[in-house]
């Protein structure tokens, strides 16, 4: 780990460039440290809002402006600058009022980042202390912090608190007058305000006779819920919830919309009716918002949390959100509503006080949340909001590039430029676009009738791999493709639909095989707990997207009610809104291991649009974030190529859960009693058949294929044939866990699935022996085309074991490439020694 040495009030003043530098440094990780800035300490899309990271005027800067000046930007500047100035005694005594009504205006922006780490590096625990205290001592300020910021804050304090007894008396009036007080379900882990014990709650921190009454008049008000939402299964970790939905109810807020969501939600996963933000489900809301959209919204607490404070806080506001999102929904040719609309939520959150210098009535909606959202991407405004956004943001472009291009600079940055003005993305994503979906861009030609989108990719593909300035300038100036910021979105969800599609087509494919064997009857069915199960036995041509259920990663898990049913749906983190899933062929078998109690669930039932992401290894997929993330590099690939690619033990596929369920069970010839006694039961249980596959009829008719490309290679000097072999080889192997590196990993989680019986079915000398006996009759040319082949399989595992996943063992070939090469670079040199070179001096006979 390295080490960066930097003082606290340096720390303070970094942009998020330098932040992130910094972790990447004393993390010694590129991955780790774009981890730690999106999920621990800041999201970048909000920075620009956090005191002095972002253009701040510092207490000395401050001190030499002039009182009008000062009181200016006291009051107008970006809601989080404000507590900078609360650690000067000088601008504090002077300006108290007009820096706490700030502070007071904007509680629940303070509180929200508070609770989730943004201003980690700009309040200090001294800071957090005086901001509590100056609101605890002060009746108006108190009187002003609304409830729930007000457990919020009794959350936050530790037992050491010398005003924790003014903090609990105001919360004890508040019950007394008949308030329902409890935590938020959005509060989580303590963070910045007072160190405390994590597992503390506000409640607990009430004397035991207000937690009764808080009880009692939540009790009373639970009475009146309607039956069914009352009988869902509320344990005691449900308490705060079953509050909430009394108090929404009591209140006339919870009607039969937001009682229909829940019902419609617990479904899927009753596990949700802990992670919903009832708040959300007010029917006014609803009916602003529209019950698909907050259906979708209400179990993300970032999300959620945002939009109750802005209808609570700033009606207009929120109505002048919901008015776009709605035009937006109303004419989302582009089916990227849900893409825009958080990115617009964020944006309306962050920036309430410039939004009110805007006109949001007589906008232009595509031109003002193209405007957004090219904010959520860059570390600054591109240009201030106005009618002529769209020409004054092409001029600042253009304004930037002659200024960066007409002095010293890196490449990269004119570039950013280009990218930017053109397509409406960062450099990075760019990047992030090519490698992607370069690898098929003749398969996306298929559905691309203008030529637009590969267009797109090549143009990006060609300013990447671009180094001349020249070159460079004349492609910014002669490009003819505008994209804004909601085609993009459209492209890359058209370019990942497509591509998930030819998935879709895959397993279905099988699904209407399987069912053919079932009506023919070339099924074998076992009894079970009174029940029959099909098992069909299969050994080639097949592909299914699976899960297993049971993995043992994170220790054993437990059947729900001893139900597989029960388990599927009640998953133990209502956040999981997606699956981690792998595609797998009778080309490449590579799962995930299953353990203990689990099973092999395939599906064959899938829309495009439930696959979020995909990529020829494990993807570090973060499915309890809204629409799904990955912590390593997605990329496009189809069928054919996903499974030949896979070297890494498994590919991944990251589903949305939401409606999906298995339509069969997995089990390999030769699996443990366990397997199959689990497989047994789930299948019975679900009434769905188990597919069998036959791994050793499968190992020799994919090593029989392997052995006709060979000897085409052999007779032919096929070069593609040979590619093909090898390829296909490394797939098959790398499927049945052949090419894993025990020790490369604390633990081998490839016990489970052992598969060593077959290694003598893949024989390395058909290969090996092919390639040294074809070598010793070709060319310089031949030989280098040889040797590139083995270099690009070299790369492959070298670019999967890169990967982040460092808890997986590492996979190498099974061929000994480094030798195979080390052989061709032989016979490459030998043939430079033995060219004799021409003379044109010297005549022939």
């Amino acid at each position: 780990m390295g080490n960066l040495n930097i003082s606290d009030e340096a720390l303070k003043k970094l942009r998020y460039d330098d932040i992130k530098l910094y972790y990447e440094t004393i993390f010694n990780s590129k991955m780790f440290a774009d981890y730690s800035m999106e999920h621990v300490h800041i999201e970048a899309k909000n920075l620009k809002n956090v005191a002095s990271m972002h253009n701040g005027v510092d207490a000395t800067d401050f001190l030499n402006l002039n009182e009008e000046a000062q009181i200016n930007y006291l009051t107008n500047t970006c809601p989080l600058n404000i507590v900078q100035y609360l650690e000067n005694e000088e601008i504090l005594s002077k300006y108290k009022d007009i820096i706490f009504k700030r502070i007071i205006d904007n509680q629940d922006l303070i509180f929200y980042y508070a609770q989730n780490y943004a201003t980690s590096f700009i309040i200090s625990l001294d800071l957090s202390r005086l901001i509590a205290t100056n609101i605890i001592l002060n009746k108006l300020y108190l009187s002003k912090i609304t409830d729930d910021n007000l457990v919020t804050l009794l959350y936050l304090i530790d037992k050491d608190f010398e005003h924790k007894e003014v903090l609990l008396d105001e919360v004890k009036s508040r019950i007394d007058n008949g308030k329902v007080l409890f935590d938020k379900h959005n509060i989580t882990v303590p963070l910045i305000f007072f160190e405390v014990n994590e597992s503390l709650t506000a409640f607990s921190k009430l004397p035991v006779e207000y937690q009764d009454k808080v009880k009692s008049l939540g009790i009373e008000n639970w009475k009146e819920v309607p039956e069914d939402i009352r009988h869902i299964k509320w344990d005691s970790s449900g308490l705060f919830q079953q509050l909430s939905v009394a108090k929404q109810y009591a209140n006339g807020y919870l009607g039969e919309n937001g009682l229909r969501i829940i019902r419609d939600l617990i479904k899927v996963n009753p596990n949700f009716v802990f992670d919903i933000n009832y708040e959300l489900l007010n029917e006014d809301i609803i009916n602003i918002l529209g019950i698909e959209f907050v259906k979708k919204v209400c179990s993300f607490n970032k999300e959620s949390f945002k939009l109750v404070s802005m209808y609570q806080n700033d009606r207009e506001l929120f109505e002048s959100y919901a008015r776009i999102v709605n035009e937006y929904f109303r004419n989302d040719t582009l089916k990227t509503g849900y893409e825009v609309s958080i990115g617009l939520l964020d944006f309306f959150f962050d920036n309430s006080e410039y939004l009110k210098t805007i006109d949001l009535t007589a906008l232009n909606t595509m031109d003002f949340i193209n405007y957004v959202m090219l904010n959520q991407k860059f570390d600054s405004k591109t240009v201030d909001y106005t009618k002529n956004y769209s020409e004054d943001f092409i001029s600042k472009c253009d304004d930037e590039f002659e200024a960066k291009y007409n002095s010293s600079f890196y490449k990269d940055d004119i570039k950013k430029i280009f990218v930017k003005k053109y397509f409406s993305i960062t450099y990075n994503e760019a990047k992030e676009l090519v490698k992607e979906f370069s690898a098929e861009l003749g398969l996306l030609k298929e559905f691309d009738d203008t030529g637009k989108l590969c267009e797109v990719i090549r143009i990006l593909d060609k300013l990447i791999n671009e180094n001349d300035k020249k070159t460079i300038k004349d492609m910014y100036y002669n490009n003819n493709i505008f994209i804004n910021s909601t085609e993009m979105i459209s492209i890359n969800n058209k370019l990942r639909q497509y591509i998930s599609s030819k998935y879709v087509s895959k397993i279905d494919q099988t699904d209407k095989l399987m069912q053919a064997r079932i009506r023919q009857d070339k099924i074998r069915k076992v009894p079970v707990n009174g029940k029959e199960v099909q098992i069909i036995p299969i050994d080639d041509n097949f592909s299914f997207i699976v899960y297993s259920s049971n993995t043992s990663y994170k220790g054993d898990k437990e059947l729900v009610n001893n139900s597989y049913i029960d388990s599927w749906y009640q998953i133990d983190n209502a956040k999981t809104h997606g699956i981690a899933t792998s595609y797998i062929s009778n080309i490449n078998t590579g799962t995930a291991p299953v353990c203990g109690n689990g099973v092999l669930y395939a599906f064959t039932n899938l829309e495009a649009s439930k696959i979020l992401g995909m990529g020829p290894h494990d993807i570090n997929s973060h499915i309890s974030d809204y629409g799904g993330k990955s912590g390593e590099q997605n990329r496009y690939l189809s069928p054919d190529n996903m499974s030949l690619d896979s070297v890494r033990l498994y590919n991944e596929f990251m589903l949305e859960r939401d409606s999906i369920k298995p339509n069969y069970i997995i089990i390999f010839t030769g699996a443990t009693e366990e397997n199959i006694k689990s497989a047994l039961a789930a299948a019975a249980e679900w009434d769905i058949p188990i597919v069998e596959i036959n791994k050793t009829k499968l190992a020799k008719k994919q090593m029989k294929n392997v052995t006709k490309l060979v000897n085409d290679f052999k007779d032919n000097k096929n070069f593609n044939s040979l590619e093909q072999a090898i390829r296909l080889f490394e797939a098959h192997t790398s499927g049945f866990k052949l090419n894993h590196i025990p020790d490369s990993a604390p633990d081998d989680l490839t016990r489970s699935i052992n598969h060593e019986s077959l290694r003598h079915i893949f024989d390395t000398s058909i290969i090996k022996t092919a390639i040294k006996e074809v070598a010793l009759t070709s060319n310089q040319e031949e030989l280098e085309q040889i040797k590139n082949i083995l270099n690009e399989i070299l790369a492959k595992y070298e670019y999967a074991n890169d990967m982040f996943n460092k808890h997986l063992p590492k996979t190498e070939s099974t061929l000994n490439i480094n030798e195979l090469i080390e052989y061709i670079d032989t016979l490459i040199n030998q043939n430079s020694l033995n060219t004799i070179p021409e003379d044109d001096n010297v005549k022939t006979v």
